[in-house]
């Protein structure tokens, strides 16, 4: 559950479900305008590798706020643009919790292999791989 203010200025709940649908509407619009503004707005020819970057980044900040509402977050480790492979990290509320396999395959890959072209795959650490620091 989420609490606001409406439009009115009385204080009002929302589902989180309500309130993640509409944030994604809006913030999915925006990004995507601004991200392809700032591909071809500056006239330069930007690399493959680029291009993906810039649409990663629109893509992850659009629906960063739905996941930030139930306590979480997610950080992009690793972009391999030849494979077409991003690795990930959810974090915050995120980390242990028994749905964030179904976050990340039904809404975080299926949303970014939509918008960011030539992405393949979204891998998240801890749950497709986990990574172990060196000791020595």
């Amino acid at each position: 559950m989420w609490v606001g203010f409406g439009v009115d200025g009385n204080m009002e709940s929302v589902s989180t479900s309500d309130a993640r649908a509409s944030v994604d509407v809006v913030d999915d619009d925006r990004l995507e305008e601004e991200a392809d503004q700032e591909a071809v707005g500056d006239g330069e020819d930007l690399s493959d590798a680029q291009l993906m970057r810039v649409a990663l980044d629109a893509a992850v900040e659009a629906i960063r706020p739905a996941i930030q509402m139930d306590g979480g977050d997610m950080i992009v480790l690793d972009l391999r643009h030849e494979e077409g492979v991003v690795d990930i990290e959810l974090t915050g509320a995120c980390v242990g919790c028994p749905m964030s396999s179904i976050t990340l395959k039904q809404g975080v890959e299926r949303i970014l292999t939509e918008r960011v072209p030539g992405l393949k795959q979204v891998r998240a650490k801890g749950i497709d791989f986990d990574v172990q620091d060196d000791v020595w």
